[in-house]
């Protein structure tokens, strides 16, 4: 039934921002925010359209990142001769983006394990953080099946990378960052995803098979989507 399918606003196809001042108030950092969300719940498509164009421009920070990811590709390509190395590379380099994060995790686990509440010196936490960190690294190197179950975001992510990674002719632009996070960020968690032919190749081709691996439809032709859609009603 289409009521138990999940639909996401238009205004929040791209994600949910919401917009924050530390020079305001919490009461005004509210005020803001519950404004946003009305303006977003109720914009349109096409007013969306209207107002970006027919292509909305792609953050500087995407182009940026695309650059020094081609650069380090290229530096490092002479490391790297299969799938596997790539992407246990790209795995350990998206994990260490969250090293702090990790590191509090692991603190709040042994505190709630033990009752010892006191802190621990920061050597000592550092090395915690240090160890669960390459643990994970070393779980996505050697099962990386059983890891896209635990972590399917950072899997999709990785592999979709090393895909990119092992093709010596192709180089990254913004406009693939931010579909490889779009895709990261559905394919493991929907029954299906609607994008354009690029990122369905990607996705589905070869060794990255995010659809296979996450029984996950991916379509990008226009018959097939409305074939699929007709088949929900």
């Amino acid at each position: 039934m289409l009521k138990n399918r999940v639909w996401v606003k238009a205004g929040y196809v791209l994600g949910t921002l919401m917009p924050t001042s530390a020079l305001l108030s919490p009461e005004q950092n509210s005020l803001i925010q519950k404004s946003s969300v009305d303006l977003f719940w109720n914009v349109t498509l096409r007013q969306m359209a209207d107002r970006v164009g027919s292509v909305a421009p792609i953050p500087d920070d995407f182009a940026h990142s695309a650059e020094r990811i081609n650069a380090a590709m290229q530096r490092y390509a002479h490391e790297i001769r299969s799938i596997q190395q790539a992407f246990a590379a790209e795995s350990a380099g998206v994990l260490s983006v969250f090293e702090d994060e990790i590191r509090t995790l692991v603190l709040r686990h042994f505190r709630e394990t033990t009752g010892d509440r006191s802190s621990l010196p920061d050597a000592q936490a550092e090395d915690a953080g240090k160890a669960t960190l390459n643990a994970l690294s070393n779980a996505f190197r050697l099962r990386p099946k059983v890891m896209a179950q635990r972590i399917p975001t950072v899997f999709a992510y990785a592999m979709c990378h090393a895909a990119v990674r092992m093709d010596k002719r192709r180089k990254f632009d913004g406009h693939d960052l931010v579909d490889i996070h779009h895709a990261a960020c559905g394919i493991p968690y929907h029954d299906a995803v609607l994008t354009e032919t690029p990122l369905r190749v990607l996705v589905t081709g070869g060794n990255v098979a995010l659809d296979k691996t996450f029984g996950c439809t991916v379509l990008s032709r226009d018959d097939e989507v409305l074939d699929y859609l007709d088949q929900l009603a």
